[in-house]
C-alpha cells in the first residue's frame, strides 16, 4: 500500500490485528521505520481507539512522532498514564511502600526505560519489575526481553540485573 492508505485489517499480521483490537482506549507502540527528522530513532505510535455500543473497536486516531525529552526527563509518576499504570503494579505487588523491598521495586520503576513503561502491559510490567526487584543484591545476571506489540521487527530494549555489591547497580540495555 501507498503510504497514508489504511491497510484492510485482514491483511495485517496476527501480531498487529491482536494489538489493533485489544480493548484498551489507549495503546503505545513504535514504529518499525527510523525517524527521519529530529534524531534517527523509531518513532512512537499512540493510538486512541474508537468504540461501538458494543464496545468494539471500530477504528482508531493515531499520532506518530517522537516524545519530547520531558518524557524521558520527568518522574514517571508525573505522567498521568505512567502514574495509574504504576500503581496498578505497586498494588498488586503487595510490597510495603516503606519496607526495602517496596524502596528497591520504587526506584525499579522511577529508573526503568519509558519506552518500555508505555508500551509494556500491565501484568508485562509486573512480571519484568518484579523479577529484577527480587534478584537486587543477588550475584547473578537476568535478562528481560520484551517484543514489540506489533510483532514488527523493531528492536526491543531489555534489562538486565547485573550482579554487584551496591544498591546502585546500573541497568545495561542491549538489543534483542
Amino acid at each position: 500500500p501507498r503510504r497514508g492508505h489504511a491497510r484492510s485489517l485482514n491483511d495485517q499480521p496476527e501480531e498487529t490485528r491482536s494489538f489493533i483490537l485489544e480493548q484498551r482506549l489507549l495503546a503505545f507502540s513504535k514504529s518499525g521505520t527510523r525517524s527521519q527528522v529530529h534524531r534517527p530513532a523509531y518513532p512512537d505510535y499512540i493510538a486512541v481507539k474508537r468504540f461501538n455500543a458494543e464496545g468494539e473497536v471500530i477504528g482508531e486516531h493515531g499520532f506518530l512522532g517522537l516524545y519530547t525529552s520531558p518524557v524521558y526527563t520527568e518522574r514517571p509518576e508525573g505522567i498521568p498514564v505512567l502514574r495509574r499504570k504504576i500503581e496498578r503494579v505497586r498494588d498488586r505487588s503487595g510490597l510495603d511502600r516503606g519496607g526495602f523491598d517496596g524502596k528497591v521495586l520504587g526506584q525499579v520503576l522511577a529508573s526503568f526505560p519509558r519506552d518500555e513503561l508505555f508500551q509494556s502491559s500491565d501484568d508485562e510490567l509486573f512480571n519484568t519489575v518484579m523479577g529484577i526487584t527480587h534478584i537486587h543484591e543477588r550475584r547473578r545476571t537476568r535478562v528481560f526481553c520484551a517484543a514489540t506489540a506489533t510483532g514488527s521487527s523493531t528492536p526491543a530494549s531489555s534489562t538486565c540485573r547485573a550482579s554487584c555489591s551496591t544498591p546502585t547497580c546500573a541497568f545495561a540495555s542491549r538489543r534483542c
